[in-house]
C-alpha cells in the first residue's frame, strides 16, 4: 500500500475515533440531563396526612399525593451572608411538626465560605410557622428522632470525635431537657425512638443500645448492626429491623429483632448486594439495596412479597396506609409507587 494511501486511511480512522468520542460525550450529557433528580433530595411522607415532603437546597416543599404544591418552608427568607442547605428532616409521629436540620455556611468578604455548623428548627404545620430554632452549632449533628407523642425531639451532639451524646429538647420551646450516652467513648451513627415506649435505640459502632429514659440505663443490646439509615422500628415497636455487618462490611441480609427480649427473630435474605435503606409501613418492610431492587417483605414469614426493579434508589418512605411508596430514584426522580403492582402513579418533574 502506498504511503499516501496509508496516510489517508489513518486520517479516516482518527476522524472516526473523534466522531465516536463526540457521540459518546453527547449521549453521556443527554443521559445526565434526563436524570432530573439525585441523592441531594430528601423525601418523607407525613405519617398521618397525605402530605409528601421534599427537601432541596434551602427549601422544603409540601405536596399532596398528586405532587400539587401545597406550601413550602423557606429556610432562608431574607438576603443574608449565609448559605443554608437542608441536610435532613423528620416528621413528628402525630404529623403536626417537622424537625429540620440545615447546614449553615457564612460567606466571607473574600467570597470564600466557612461552615458554622448545623441549625435545628421545628416547624408547626397548621398553620405553617417556625416554632423553635436552635442557633448554628458546630458540634451538633443532623441525626434526629421524635418521641411517640411528638413533644420532644432528639439530636446527637459531639464533644469530640470519640465523645458523643444524645440530647433531648422540648419541641415547644427548644429547651434542653437532658443528655445521655449509652457507652463511653461513643461514635453515634443513628438513633430511633421507640414508637410506644420511653426508649431510644442508639447505634454505636456495630452495636445497638436500648436506653430507657426513665431508669437512665441500658436495658438491652443488639450486635452486628449497621447504623446510618439501617435501623427502623416496626409500627407497633415490638420489633426492630437492622442492616447487618458481615466481615466488616454491610450485609445483604436484614435482621429482625424482638425489642422486649433483644433476641433475633429471623433474617431476611434475598438481596444480592447490601441494603442501604429501610422503611417499615403498616403492611410490610421495604428495603432498598445496591442490587437495584426494592424488596417488600412479609416479616411474619420472612418471605419477599414483591420485588421492584429500580436502577438506583436513594431513599424510600411509606404513605399513611402502607400502600404506596415514595421513592427518590436516579432515573425516575421523585415518584409515588403502588407497591401492589410496582406501577408509578405520580412523578415530580418541576419544583416551579
Amino acid at each position: 500500500m502506498a504511503r499516501s494511501q496509508i496516510h489517508i486511511l489513518a486520517n479516516w480512522i482518527n476522524l472516526l475515533i473523534a466522531i465516536l468520542m463526540w457521540i459518546t460525550l453527547f449521549l453521556t450529557i443527554a443521559k445526565a440531563q434526563n436524570k432530573t433528580y439525585s441523592y441531594a433530595f430528601i423525601i418523607r411522607w407525613n405519617p398521618v396526612q397525605e402530605i409528601v415532603t421534599v427537601g432541596y437546597e434551602d427549601k422544603i416543599f409540601l405536596y399532596n399525593a398528586y405532587f400539587e404544591l401545597l406550601d413550602q418552608i423557606n429556610l432562608n427568607n431574607e438576603p443574608t451572608n449565609e448559605i443554608i442547605t437542608v441536610n435532613s428532616f423528620e416528621w413528628s409521629p402525630n404529623g403536626n411538626r417537622i424537625a429540620v436540620s440545615s447546614v449553615v455556611e457564612r460567606i466571607l468578604s473574600t467570597g470564600a465560605t466557612i461552615r458554622e455548623g448545623f441549625r435545628h428548627q421545628v416547624w408547626n404545620i397548621q398553620p405553617l410557622q417556625l416554632a423553635v430554632e436552635l442557633p448554628p452549632d458546630g458540634n451538633s449533628t443532623s441525626v434526629q428522632a421524635w418521641d411517640f407523642a411528638g413533644d420532644r425531639f432528639a439530636l446527637t451532639y459531639r464533644y469530640s470525635n470519640l465523645e458523643q451524646v444524645v440530647r433531648i429538647y422540648d419541641a415547644t420551646n427548644g429547651n434542653l431537657l437532658e443528655e445521655f450516652s449509652p457507652v463511653k467513648p461513643a461514635q453515634i451513627t443513628q438513633i430511633a425512638w421507640h414508637p410506644q415506649k420511653n426508649q431510644i435505640a442508639v447505634a454505636v459502632g456495630n452495636l445497638m443500645y436500648f436506653w430507657d429514659l426513665q431508669t437512665e440505663h441500658v436495658v438491652g443490646t443488639i450486635p452486628n448492626v449497621a447504623g446510618d439509615n439501617g435501623l427502623v422500628f416496626s409500627p407497633t415497636g415490638d420489633q426492630i429491623a437492622s442492616i447487618g455487618i458481615q466481615d466488616r462490611r454491610l450485609s445483604n441480609d436484614i435482621s429482625i429483632w424482638d425489642t422486649n427480649t433483644f433476641q433475633l427473630i429471623r433474617t431476611l435474605t434475598g438481596h444480592t448486594e447490601h441494603a442501604h435503606r429501610l422503611a417499615w409501613g403498616l403492611h410490610g418492610l421495604a428495603s432498598a439495596a445496591y442490587d437495584e431492587t426494592i424488596r417488600i417483605w412479609d416479616v411474619a414469614t420472612g418471605e419477599t412479597s414483591r420485588i421492584i426493579n429500580i436502577e438506583l434508589i436513594f431513599d424510600i418512605s411509606w404513605d399513611v396506609e402502607g400502600n404506596y411508596l415514595l421513592i427518590n430514584d436516579r432515573t425516575l426522580g421523585i415518584a409515588i409507587m403502588d407497591v401492589s403492582n410496582g406501577e408509578i402513579i405520580a412523578q415530580l418533574r418541576d419544583f416551579d
